[in-house]
């Protein structure tokens, strides 16, 4: 599914930051989804507000602080 992406990416089709993050975080990559979550932030992906409020995947980041600032800096939290 990376492998995917990153050719989506190539050759030219927006891929939503929050899928990255989404895949990295299934992939138990957690400091990659973050660097990913914080794109998101900095390029205001709609995606980002359906992706991780009520997702189970980000459960075991709810928790953390890093997490906690990236729900405040989107006002989803």
């Amino acid at each position: 599914m990376l492998a995917r992406l990153d050719a989506q990416a190539a050759s030219g089709v927006h891929v939503s930051p929050t899928a990255y993050a989404t895949l990295h975080m299934g992939l138990g990559n957690t400091d990659e989804a973050f660097a990913w979550l914080e794109r998101a932030v900095t390029e205001f992906d709609v995606f980002l507000s359906y992706g991780i409020v009520g997702d189970f995947v980000w459960d075991p980041l709810r928790s953390t602080a890093r997490f906690a600032r990236i729900l405040k800096q989107t006002n989803l939290k």
